[in-house]
């Protein structure tokens, strides 16, 4: 009958319609993946942090021991450089050996790996991942380092002088690159003390100047 075949013409554009318009299904086959897995390395204590993102600190002038480093806890032969600001004076040789610091400051040690795709150390997250090629991924991970002050210990020379001669004060015992000033404290028995120059001591009397020296941070 017409009407029949009306009304059957009408459900397949329905159809039709729904599945032009319908939602877009992606199909994954089966053990692919929707992306790559990646690693990073890990610096081990006394470093701390995660994610390829690593911090430490030591007081001037104590030796340094770059921490070891591992991809997915196993140890890796890692390639080590120093990158970005280097107000500390950090230097290390490419294979890690012979790193050593100048001064107060910080600086950033990097290393970098081949790794298997699937080694990871802490969840395949992407930070301290810089690529990849058929044989694995290359790992990365940064370490800060902060160099703080430690306690200085300051001699002055000439201890002493006669009253009227002024003393030209140098100082030694201390580490640093930082500028030594000098001032006078009380608590002395001489009058009259007082530092002319930078380092140029004179009294109006006999007696003591007590004086503090200082080195100003680098």
């Amino acid at each position: 009958m017409p009407r029949n075949r009306s009304l059957r013409r009408a459900v397949v554009l329905m159809v039709a319609a729904v599945a032009a318009f319908g939602p877009a299904l992606a199909v994954t086959a089966p053990g692919s993946a929707a992306s790559e897995d990646s690693s990073y390395l890990a610096f081990g204590p006394p470093a701390v942090g995660s994610n390829g993102v690593y911090s430490d600190a030591v007081t001037f002038p104590a030796h340094y021991d770059v921490p070891a480093v591992t991809a997915g806890g196993s140890p890796v032969d890692a390639t080590y450089a120093i990158a970005g600001s280097n107000t500390a004076g950090c230097s290390i040789s490419s294979s890690g050996a012979g790193f050593s610091y100048a001064g107060v400051g910080t600086c950033t040690i990097t290393v970098s790996a081949q790794v298997d795709a699937d080694d990871n150390s802490n969840g395949g997250n992407s930070q301290g991942h810089e690529g990849s090629d058929q044989d694995g991924v290359t790992a990365t991970a940064s370490l800060t380092l902060t160099v703080a002050p430690g306690p200085q210990s300051i001699a002055a020379v000439p201890a002493s002088g006669p009253v009227g001669t002024p003393l030209t004060m140098a100082a030694s015992g201390y580490s640093g690159t930082g500028a030594i000033t000098f001032d006078v404290t009380s608590g002395g028995t001489a009058t009259g003390c007082q530092v002319t120059t930078p380092n140029v001591l004179t009294s109006t009397g006999a007696g003591t100047c007590l004086v503090t020296a200082s080195i100003a941070a680098p």
